[in-house]
């Protein structure tokens, strides 16, 4: 029989976007039930216009509830169950490249949440995507580093701070297995999260969690920077 929502088109768009909005209902229930809904019409909408939805107006929300924790946590909870719907029911030719890289950046940070829900949620969205963690790292480290960075400058709550300083230290010990070796001071993207984590340090006065956002520079710092014995100095070192 015909379907009742035609693949592509204002209407598919149209009630994606409606399903967007509802994610972010007061009642449990029915975000719930929006997240279900929201991944059946991922299906029928074109990947250009799933990617526009989920990077605007999901992956970027969570920015309103800057003051609010309680909020933008109850946010993160249903935006996790969505995206895991999503990836769980669409195939490559409906989730384009960028929306997975972009979608697993956000992920890998949040699973150091100090929220359980919140990190329970997208742990398993992390595992949906990336099988394992070093293989997740090394696809998106790039995609990993500038979300991280931009948690940083954005995010004025500490306790936010000091999950992604906890994610930082995380992802520093899976870059120092990675062989052979690259250079990572010269990568922009994790010099531009060392940049982050270190404008962080010294914008916020010493509170109980600075000895993470301490330690998670001192681990990329170590991370960027060190070298096996009797490697040559890299050009700029000496």
């Amino acid at each position: 029989r015909p379907s009742a929502v035609p693949v592509g088109g204002p209407v598919a768009m149209s009630m994606l976007r409606a399903c967007a909005g509802a994610l972010l209902d007061v009642n449990r229930e029915v975000r719930n039930a929006a997240a279900s809904c929201f991944a059946s019409l991922a299906r029928r909408n074109a990947p250009q216009e799933l990617t526009k939805i989920v990077s605007e107006r999901l992956l970027s929300h969570d920015a309103e509830f800057r003051t609010d924790d309680v909020q933008r946590n109850a946010f993160r909870v249903s935006l996790a169950r969505a995206l895991w719907e999503v990836c769980r029911r669409c195939d490559d030719e409906t989730m384009q490249p960028e929306l997975k890289a972009s979608i697993a950046a956000k992920a890998y940070g949040l699973r150091w949440s100090a929220d359980q829900e919140v990190k329970t949620g997208w742990e398993s969205l992390w595992s949906e995507l990336c099988p394992t963690n070093s293989g997740g790292i090394e696809k998106y480290c790039k995609e990993i580093c500038t979300d991280l960075a931009a948690a940083f400058a954005d995010n004025i709550s500490r306790a936010e701070k000091v999950s992604c300083a906890k994610a930082v230290s995380a992802l520093a010990a899976q870059l120092d297995k990675k062989l052979p070796r690259p250079s990572f001071g010269t990568d922009p993207a994790v010099v531009a999260l060392h940049k982050a984590v270190y404008d962080a340090v010294n914008a916020l006065p010493v509170f109980d969690g600075s000895g993470a956002l301490l330690r998670a520079l001192a681990d990329l710092g170590a991370t960027m920077y060190r070298r096996k014995r009797n490697d040559p100095t890299p050009p700029g070192d000496a």
